[in-house]
């Protein structure tokens, strides 16, 4: 029989584990944003790089807000010109669009899911409780501040109004806590959501320093206690640019998601192959158990 150590046994049952089972490793957050253009585009936002990569055309107008609901989809507040907004929610992964409902709202700014995994819309002095499955008004708040938009995070519901003031909302009573002004944010209209970590990022677009040029923001604030917002990117650009980062809008965070690194579990072949380097890896421990008692008795025979 064979016998290792109990540090080998561990040893040789580690490196068996690993060769068995694939690597898991987690994917950074990213954001899910709209592009508007001509046609409209789902587009996932790199919050470190700000590269872009397309998921699907959807069949909207202009999406100004969006945040990830309890069930995964994410939900978005498009405006229609003369129309009645409209809330919708997207698959993330694929781009479909359900259209829930219009909205008997009157020019809402921002949407967002509150720590009670409810859906709340503003507009202006406003706040409104949504029904996410058909776009109903379950209750209406009056405030004390004219929002422009919303955030949720797992303990509060933010709230932005005039100069960059961001309020926590008690949903409860509508009562608006001071919390910070952001600092060194130049945006006009913009969507913020949180990430897994408790960072908030501001994505929006403001006017340029010139007629005909547009301004396009992403800012990370840490810590929205401070009001110390980082600039991540910011860039003008003029209307009509084919840089597709000057037309983004609407900012909804997920997490990233366990992804298997490329480490392939082993078939019936590859777990004979792995018992074989046991049993040699079991030997070669047994001869080195061995060789000192080898040692001893050839140095009696002298």
């Amino acid at each position: 029989m064979i016998r290792t150590s109990i540090g080998r046994q561990n040893a040789l049952f580690a490196s068996a584990l690993f060769l068995m089972t694939p690597g898991i490793s987690t994917a950074d957050n990213f954001g899910l944003t709209v592009e508007h253009d001509f046609e409209r585009r789902l587009q996932r936002l790199d919050l470190m790089t700000v590269d872009l990569e397309e998921i699907a055309e959807i069949p909207t107008q202009h999406v100004i807000a969006m945040d990830e609901g309890p069930d995964g989809l994410v939900y978005g507040l498009e405006l229609r010109g003369i129309d009645p907004p409209r809330l919708i929610a997207l698959h993330p992964e694929t781009g479909a669009t359900d259209v829930i409902a219009e909205l008997a709202i009157t020019d809402p700014r921002g949407l967002a899911f509150g720590p009670d995994a409810q859906l709340w819309v503003a507009a202006g002095s406003s706040l409104h409780r949504i029904d996410r499955a058909g776009g109903a008004i379950l209750e209406s708040l009056t405030l004390d501040q004219e929002l422009l938009a919303l955030a949720g995070s797992a303990e509060h519901l933010y709230g932005f109004s005039g100069f960059w003031q961001l309020w926590t909302i008690d949903t409860s009573t509508g009562d608006l806590t001071a919390v910070a002004e952001l600092s060194s944010v130049f945006l006009d209209s913009f969507d913020a959501d949180f990430d897994s970590s408790g960072s908030m990022w501001i994505l929006g677009a403001g006017t340029g320093p010139i007629m005909g040029t547009i301004s396009t923001g992403l800012y990370e604030v840490p810590d929205p206690a401070t009001g110390q917002a980082v600039e991540v990117f910011f860039q003008f650009d003029t209307v009509g640019s084919e840089d597709p980062r000057s037309r983004i809008f609407g900012l909804a965070v997920l997490p990233g998601v366990p992804s298997v690194v490329d480490v392939p579990a082993l078939d019936s072949v590859g777990m004979v192959v792995l018992a074989m380097l046991l049993g040699i890896f079991g030997a070669v421990a047994l001869k080195f158990r061995r060789a000192p008692a080898v040692l001893r008795d050839a140095g009696r025979r002298r």
